[in-house]
């Protein structure tokens, strides 16, 4: 039985090894498997990016070539039945809309660690989410 009984579970995703490792933790915490939302947010591209100049590129091909990529990545950590969210956007901002939208209990979100001025510059997504959301990170 899962700690989180008919709750669903937020993994923000960004194909790192602590991804993948977050994302295992929510399916120990859960009680079935398509409760837990694995997600991934793209930033947009500039308009003036020569691959949308070109319209080589468009939203609906990034979101579907990730959704294969986010895929693959999971069955490589046999990995199945979770529900995978692509998105675009700003990345805190999209997770906690997200938990919102699905009523989410808990988002478990891995962090890089950063500090310094990595940090000042990179920003922290984690810290972001953990300032808006409105269910336990």
């Amino acid at each position: 039985m899962g700690w989180f009984k008919g709750k669903r579970i937020i993994v923000p995703f960004d194909f790192s090894d602590a991804s993948v490792r977050a994302v295992k933790m929510a399916l120990q915490l859960a009680e079935r498997k398509d409760e837990v939302h694995v997600a991934h947010v793209l930033l947009e591209l500039p308009a003036t990016d020569p691959a949308v100049i070109w319209d080589e590129l468009n939203n609906e091909k990034r979101e579907a070539a990730v959704r294969k990529s986010v895929e693959e990545k999971l069955a490589e950590a046999s990995i199945d039945g979770v529900q995978i969210n692509v998105a675009i956007g700003n990345p805190a901002r999209i997770i906690t809309d997200l938990a919102e939208e699905i009523e989410a209990g808990l988002i478990v979100i891995p962090s890089h660690g950063y500090t310094g001025l990595k940090r000042l510059f990179l920003g922290s997504v984690a810290e972001r989410v953990v300032q808006h959301a409105r269910c336990p990170v």
